[in-house]
């Protein structure tokens, strides 16, 4: 997986979400998992800090989506669609839209390395760059 420049579904209910801090792959990661901070860098990453949303984290996933089978069809062309599904389920999920809103997201899409290995997971993540929140971002409306 390789995390695309920052940018600036519904949740899964609470009590499926971890309810511990773990070590969780990347690709395991589903709509409503709240992780600890990734240092977001061109360089690929495979696993982070899941923690419960009830608990101080860095960021919550709110889009899951996997890509088509076929060929590396290029970073450009991932990325717009990366961006497409985020910046639509952006105002679903937060009740207000993106350009009104403090939160902001952050989109991991895959490389065209890891393409190769079959990774066709884009996932979109919101966070506040204020910092750490505990709880959901569902509905803040903020």
């Amino acid at each position: 997986m390789r995390p695309s420049t920052e940018t600036s579904a519904p949740a899964q209910p609470e009590e499926t979400a971890p309810t511990e801090t773990e070590e969780v792959d990347i690709f395991d990661l589903e709509v409503g998992n709240c992780f600890s901070e990734i240092e977001y860098t061109e360089e690929m990453f495979s696993s982070v800090e899941s923690v419960p949303c009830s608990k101080p984290h860095s960021e919550e996933v709110f889009v899951a989506e996997t890509l088509p089978d076929g060929d590396f069809p290029g970073m450009d062309a991932i990325d717009a669609q990366a961006d497409e599904l985020c910046f639509t389920d952006f105002e679903e999920f937060v009740e207000l839209p993106f350009e009104e809103s403090v939160l902001t997201l952050g989109i991991i899409t895959p490389s065209e390395e890891s393409w190769r290995y079959g990774d066709r997971l884009v996932l979109c993540t919101i966070y506040d760059p204020a910092g750490e929140v505990s709880g959901t971002l569902r509905g803040v409306e903020r």
